[in-house]
């Protein structure tokens, strides 16, 4: 990221997102909602060289002493939020100013009103039968919320509001996608076992189709008794078992948590 306009930026941007509660960490601002929400807006630069985008990160903490107990939300990119698509800007003094722009005008009102778990559930409740495709980046700011989601934290978010039937929709849907994923993996490991010439490489391809096999099957064990629990609605550990699925690194977060104290 081009330091001269990540400054610029800033400089923009210092009043509105210090009233706002965000801080500064590196090439980001980020803070935390009601001890609900850890909110970010991260820059980030091209490959090239030549360009930048604009992250946004929403992610529901359930509690703090829970190390591994957070939902965390893929990050967005600025311009799919509002159905512009990806977005990426040259680095020059009016893409500073209009990226400055958009951010206090348009997104630090969405981000202000997505401030509690029963918000963000709210605004992406009538997607949760919605199987991603294609149409990513052409609605608006509740799909993209959606789209932004893993099956994880989605279930675990609606397990803590207690929408038990709109969970078990999610893992079922988790379930069917780890299906497919373990079925095609295992596919094309066995076209490689078929095509692979050499018998030293054969056998590591062997090895990899037993071990895809075998992590999908336990994984797959591992979400059935997820299930199981759901429906019975007896979820006081469910959200340790989604972790052994799914383990996040919170140090950096608990952080922030813990300064909002």
């Amino acid at each position: 990221m081009n330091k001269i306009i990540l400054k610029k930026i800033k400089e923009y941007l210092k009043e509105t997102m210090k009233k706002s509660g965000f801080k500064i960490e590196g090439q980001r601002y980020v803070r935390v909602v009601n001890k609900q929400l850890f909110q970010y807006v991260e820059f980030q630069g091209s490959s090239g060289g030549e360009q930048f985008t604009v992250n946004i990160g929403i992610d529901c903490l359930f509690d703090k002493e829970i190390v591994n107990g957070k939902c965390s939300f893929e990050s967005m990119r600025l311009g799919m939020i509002f159905g512009k698509g990806d977005i990426w800007w040259y680095y020059t003094d009016d893409s500073a100013k209009e990226v400055a722009h958009i951010i206090t005008d348009f997104l630090l009102p969405i981000l202000d009103d997505c401030s509690t778990y029963s918000r963000v559930y709210q605004i992406i409740e009538k997607h949760i039968n919605y199987i991603p495709d294609t149409d990513k980046g052409k609605d608006d700011f509740a799909l993209e919320l959606y789209l932004s989601k893993r099956y994880n934290p989605l279930i675990m978010l609606c397990i803590k509001l207690e929408e038990y039937d709109n969970a078990l929709v999610c893992l079922n849907n988790y379930i069917n996608q780890t299906k497919a994923l373990m079925e095609n993996h295992s596919a094309y490991l066995e076209k490689m076992i078929e095509e692979t010439p050499s018998p030293q490489y054969k056998e590591k391809w062997i090895q990899m189709k037993a071990e895809c096999i075998t992590d999908g099957q336990n994984k797959l064990q591992k979400l059935n008794i997820l299930k199981d629990k759901i429906l019975k609605k007896d979820c006081s550990d469910v959200i340790d078992m989604m972790n052994e699925t799914e383990t996040k690194n919170l140090d950096n977060l608990k952080k922030y948590l813990y300064e909002t104290n």
